[in-house]
């Protein structure tokens, strides 16, 4: 398996989630805005530009926020699992040896229950669509002497290359 590289992007949420937790951010934008307007008019004119300013930088960076994508990259054996905001800027969230995680199993096996959902973890990191469905898979494993749990989505031809690179902890 020496040379296996392979990308692939999951979106967080909907369309209209988006759009919703937008509107959300310029209405709250709003009412905070008016608030001195409301409270007096001689303490609207000092304070309303500095705070249509700052609300103006808090609703850009907030709704440039709002839509997630996360990319999962398998090199050789190392996944690398990133999340981008507004389709601009790239965070790296954790990067796993497979053959060094506890376990990569379908989230919705009753099976693993207990160990998925019951035992303390250092992070919880939410890498896939927002729900948990059949096709959410979940690792669990160490970085740094930090216990991570992720819940990722992962289409068959990932899951294909994790599982011949590590088939001893990989459950289809």
């Amino acid at each position: 398996m020496e040379g296996t590289f392979l990308e692939q992007m999951v979106k967080r949420g909907s369309k209209q989630q988006d759009r919703l937790m937008r509107i959300i951010i310029v209405i709250c934008a709003l009412i905070i805005t008016s608030l001195p307007f409301i409270i007096s008019l001689q303490l609207a004119a000092y304070i309303a530009p500095v705070l249509i300013v700052v609300m103006a930088l808090v609703v850009w960076i907030l709704w440039r926020r709002a839509a997630k994508e996360y990319e999962y990259i398998y090199t050789d054996g190392n996944l690398d699992i990133d999340v981008i905001y507004g389709r601009s800027t790239r965070q790296h969230l954790v990067t796993f040896d497979c053959r060094q995680c506890r376990m990569i199993v379908p989230a919705s096996i009753k099976r693993y229950e207990q160990e998925i959902y019951e035992k303390k973890y250092d992070k919880t990191i939410q890498a896939g669509a927002g729900k948990i469905t059949e096709s959410t898979y979940v690792i669990l494993g160490s970085v740094a002497d930090k216990q991570y749990r992720v819940f990722f989505e992962p289409n068959e031809v990932l899951l294909d290359a994790i599982h011949a690179y590590s088939p001893r902890n990989t459950v289809k």
